[in-house]
């Protein structure tokens, strides 16, 4: 079996399947899971070349090419294809606001077919874990403490693997104690 390896960023895709026979066979072009041709599929070159513009993730799987003639029928020839995506948003980050001495959380999650590393930025440098800027829930999760006036900040989650990354930016404003006299 075949595998055709794809990025999702890939504009379009083919796979040519050739079988020699005389007469010349009739071709068709399968899912091996029922489903039906991602749309937009067409084939070309006497269906020999299915062709699949702006592949999806849910284009990933198997797919049959079978051959027949007026001699022969059943003949047939399987690939699989696999697509690998970048990152893409599935809960970004927001504005908050924040009061003296209280804390914010951020979450960020992005979802891809390859693994996701996570990291944070406050104000364009890096965030590390410490008592004031906790990081869990798998570096999807930025909790600052202790909040104080100079926490008044842009940050940053960015989602990367080896096909691309992406940035979710928030700014922090951290209100001060209002203090009245009557």
């Amino acid at each position: 079996m075949a595998v055709l390896t794809l990025h999702l960023d890939k504009t379009e895709t083919s796979s040519h399947i050739l079988f020699i026979s005389r007469p010349a066979p009739t071709l068709s072009w399968t899912r091996t899971n029922g489903l039906s041709l991602p749309e937009g599929s067409y084939l070309n070159e006497r269906s020999q070349e299915l062709v699949i513009p702006d592949i999806q993730i849910t284009d990933a799987g198997t797919y049959r090419c079978s051959a027949s003639n007026t001699v022969q029928s059943g003949l047939s020839n399987e690939g699989r294809v696999v697509v690998k995506s970048r990152p893409e948003w599935v809960n970004e980050i927001e504005d908050q606001n924040g009061d003296i001495n209280g804390e914010v959380t951020w979450n960020c999650e992005a979802e891809s077919t390859e693994t996701i590393t996570y990291t944070w930025y406050r104000n364009g440098v890096e965030v590390i874990g410490t008592a004031k800027y906790v990081i869990g829930n798998g570096l999807k999760t930025l909790t600052v403490m202790d909040l104080q006036e100079d926490d008044d900040a842009m940050f940053q989650c960015k989602a990367e693997n080896e096909f691309g990354l992406i940035l979710s930016t928030a700014q922090l404003n951290v209100r001060g104690k209002f203090i009245g006299y009557f």
